[in-house]
């Protein structure tokens, strides 16, 4: 009995199947994390990890949730090539470029999209999204909180993908703060 049930989960739900090796794709992940020394977002002090494939779109949405640009716009043509996702991940690679003003690459990665058949009614959303994140971010730095918070809850929502909105919201409107106030100092 057990080992019928064992079987029914491995075949269904890939219970109790060997691991697959990890690809040679990467993942960024900060030096502090790994040393447990102070990280001050300074790009020479990223290492590259490999991560499995099929977690990129899971990862990248990820990291469009949280607004984590920088490393979402890190994606390259070469690694979404041959993914069964590329459509979604250019997509994603677009709106990270735009929300960091590389129009040229943000529109390479848009017409990629457009090219593998992402659909047109994500594409506007994810569009959508980016234009009510950007709103979001003026109002942050005209000191508007509660119409950026607004803006931060259309851009989660419109956005559609699940998530937490309250938990969503917090965190992007956070990284979207910390990101304005480095580039503020920069400046």
């Amino acid at each position: 009995m057990l080992s019928s049930f064992r079987k029914f989960l491995s075949y269904w739900f890939g219970f109790f199947r060997k691991k697959e090796p990890i690809t040679q794709t990467e993942y960024l992940i900060p030096e502090s994390l790994l040393t447990h020394q102070e990280h001050h977002s300074d790009p020479s002090k990223i290492h590259f990890l490999p991560y499995d494939d099929e977690n990129l779109l899971e990862c990248a949405r990820t990291q469009w949730q949280f607004g984590d640009w920088q490393r979402l716009a890190q994606l390259d043509q070469e690694t979404l090539q041959n993914h069964p996702q590329r459509a979604k991940l250019a997509l994603l690679a677009a709106a990270a470029h735009f929300q960091l003003g590389e129009t040229n690459e943000a529109c390479h990665y848009l017409r990629l999209a457009q090219d593998w058949e992402c659909s047109r009614k994500l594409i506007a959303q994810i569009l959508i999204s980016g234009t009510h994140n950007s709103l979001a971010c003026a109002n942050l730095l005209l000191e508007r909180e509660e119409k950026a918070l607004e803006h931060f809850h259309h851009a989660i929502k419109i956005g559609g993908v699940p998530g937490d909105p309250i938990l969503l919201i917090d965190a992007r409107s956070q990284s979207q703060r910390t990101r304005l106030q480095i580039k503020c100092q920069e400046e």
